[in-house]
């Protein structure tokens, strides 16, 4: 009887964080992790990766917006781990002109990206290189300036062909 109180008091102690559980061998210390505390080169630039991503997504919102999408600091290293694939996809040229096209959006008050929404922003960036306008805006060429030579030729011409007409 002793020993069962004993170890519901060992259970109780451990669920309070009172009491930490021995780490098996090759787990981090704290974490719960199974992943090696040293990193490989390119795990390193991806986790750069991933930082640079939420870090242009929190310039382009702003603070608050931003974080008002993270409850705390463990909901945003969960975001980040969830999402770290899809972005370590994006190459530099879809990262650029996604950002680029959702600056636009912004600007033109699109309601879809009025809040950070992860997805549908490595959405854009992903189709961002076949976003491209099927048409181009016209622009009025200058008019050319004419000299009195063609200035004349031009009134002899019409003049020729007024007296065809008539």
């Amino acid at each position: 009887m002793d020993r069962i109180n004993r170890e519901l008091q060992n259970q109780q102690d451990r669920l309070r964080g009172q009491q930490s559980l021995p780490q098996p061998r090759g787990m981090s210390q704290g974490t719960g992790s199974r992943r090696s505390t040293t990193n490989s080169p390119e795990d390193e630039q991806k986790r750069i990766k991933v930082d640079q991503f939420y870090s242009k997504l929190r310039a382009v919102y702003g603070k608050a917006k931003y974080d008002s999408q993270f409850a705390d600091a463990e909901d945003l290293k969960r975001s980040k781990r969830n999402w770290a694939n899809e972005i370590n996809k994006l190459t530099a040229t879809q990262y650029n002109l996604g950002f680029k096209e959702l600056k636009k959006l912004l600007q033109n008050g699109d309601p879809d990206y009025q809040w950070p929404d992860i997805g549908k922003v490595i959405g854009l960036c992903t189709r961002a290189e076949r976003l491209k306008a099927a048409h181009k805006i016209f622009t009025p060429l200058p008019k050319p300036e004419k000299t009195d030579e063609q200035r004349q030729r031009g009134n002899e011409h019409l003049e020729a062909l007024k007296r065809g007409l008539i």
